[in-house]
């Protein structure tokens, strides 16, 4: 199966990841309950431009969810997400750490992240039916804080 990539979030747009998802950008990433079969690899790419109402701290972190299919009532009528530890998928990341929880620390101001700030994630052999990230902003202080206009790719192998 040849490579195929899926643009998630476009830069380009006024929209903005906030702590309650409500800005323009959802916070399980890819957003639709997307399938991956027969796929062997997933990598995601992202890239944040920056920050909007000036918060004084601010971090994002990532958790892998995996597609629980429920074997009562029909088959894929009730799919559930349900976290997974980095670490068990064999994630790799570039431009972010995972840490002893299995959760993957994209960016955050007490380590200095500078803008714009780019990161990969992949999962380099692929076990499941499916995978997304959902992601977990935090802020202190300003105004309506977010990261401004993410991107985000999702790429198949």
């Amino acid at each position: 199966m040849p490579k195929m990539t899926h643009i998630l979030l476009s830069a380009g747009y006024p929209q903005t990841l906030n702590t309650a998802g409500t800005g323009g950008v959802s916070l399980v990433q890819p957003p639709n309950n997307h399938r991956q079969t027969k796929v062997r690899a997933v990598t995601f790419t992202g890239m944040l431009p920056g920050l909007v109402g000036a918060p004084t701290g601010w971090s994002l972190e990532a958790r892998f969810q995996i597609l629980q299919v429920h074997t009562s009532g029909y088959q894929n009528s009730r799919p559930e997400w349900m976290d997974v530890d980095a670490g068990f998928l064999g994630a790799k990341v570039s431009g972010a750490t995972i840490n002893a929880a299995g959760t993957v620390q994209i960016a955050s101001s007490e380590a200095g992240t500078a803008f714009p700030h780019f990161f990969a994630v992949t999962i380099p052999e692929l076990h499941v039916d499916s995978v997304r990230l959902r992601f977990y902003p935090v802020f202190t202080g300003g105004t309506d804080p977010g990261f401004k206009s993410p991107a985000l790719t999702m790429t198949e192998d």
